[in-house]
């Protein structure tokens, strides 16, 4: 999710929030690492049980998009993408940063052994939405 501090680290930090309760007007708001890994943890708590598929992306997505940082802040820190993978159905999400679009793929289908069976694409096409499989 973050790239520093160590991920136990994170979880100290995280204890001081979740003792708390993780109210809304404690959480820290600014991009740092530790802000946004408690900021995710505490949303994550608080998530409805999504209905299907499509709305466990969507709600995740929600909170993914809450942490991320935005380009011009930082441009080696911006978020570029946000990925999320489905291991029951075996699904595999993308949303580049660069274009409004999401696409995803049925990574059951694909033959790893076979790597004439391999496609490259373009992440940032406009033209990629929906399922590509």
């Amino acid at each position: 999710m973050t790239n520093e501090p160590e991920y136990e680290l994170q979880l100290q930090n995280l204890q001081y929030y979740e003792q708390r309760n993780c109210k809304r007007a404690d959480l820290p708001l600014d991009d740092q690492s530790k802000s946004r890994f408690v900021r995710a943890a505490c949303y994550l708590e608080s998530l409805p049980m999504a209905q299907n598929q499509a709305q466990t992306v969507g709600l995740l997505a929600s909170i993914a998009e809450n942490v991320s940082i935005a380009h011009g802040m930082s441009r080696s820190e911006a978020t570029w993408w946000r990925t999320y993978i489905d291991l029951n159905n075996h699904y595999y999400y993308f949303k580049s940063t660069l274009v409004p679009t999401i696409f995803w793929l049925n990574y059951a289908t694909i033959d790893f052994s076979n790597p004439a069976s391999y496609r490259e694409i373009n992440a940032h096409d406009t033209e990629l939405i929906g399922d590509i499989t």
